[in-house]
């Protein structure tokens, strides 16, 4: 199926991963790239890559403000390549403003999860600053509910599958509909 796939899908422009924490931007966008033959990027990845510092890092020593603007930088030069994959961190499209660049410069494909899938994936993960609350539940579904509209506004919404290569399959369908028209 890939194979047939590769022939007909060209990314003539970059194409954004978006979602939740925990969606599976990253590990579907590297499944991704290497099928479509494409570059792979990891905005997270970048930024540690160029700070020596994680995300969480980041925002607790200098906020989250701060973060995003880094985030803003790099998605600059990540855009400079159109034939990239790009997983975008969970909060870089969450204004109106970033979500119109990114649709203006791409195709964003936003990879949705359920608040208790969200619970699932990140109960035990540790390293999530927007994260260290009480009670994560409540804390995830405030998040979600915050950045969901946003996200919507995605060129493709694809539900995220437990199994990374069959949501990377799903993206590929929906990017030859998508193409199409």
């Amino acid at each position: 199926m890939y194979q047939q796939i590769n022939k007909r899908t060209i990314l003539k422009k970059p194409l954004f991963l978006i979602g939740f924490m925990g969606a599976g931007k990253s590990t579907v966008g590297s499944i991704l790239a290497k099928k479509l033959k494409a570059s792979f990027i990891d905005t997270d990845t970048l930024i540690e890559l160029s700070t020596n510092k994680s995300p969480s890092q980041i925002i607790a020593s200098e906020g989250e403000l701060i973060f995003r603007r880094y985030e803003y930088l790099w998605l600059i030069n990540a855009c400079l390549s159109q034939r990239t994959v790009i997983s975008c961190g969970g909060g870089l499209p969450a204004s109106n403003h970033i979500m119109n660049i990114l649709k203006y410069i791409g195709t964003v494909v936003f990879l949705y999860i359920t608040p208790n899938q969200a619970l699932d994936r990140l109960k035990n993960d540790n390293s999530r600053i927007l994260l260290k609350s009480e009670d994560i539940r409540k804390r995830i579904l405030f998040l979600l509910n915050k950045r969901n509209n946003i996200y919507n506004l995605a060129d493709i919404c694809i539900k995220s599958k437990n199994l990374p290569h069959l949501t990377a399959q799903e993206v590929c369908k929906e990017l030859l509909i998508f193409n199409k028209n």
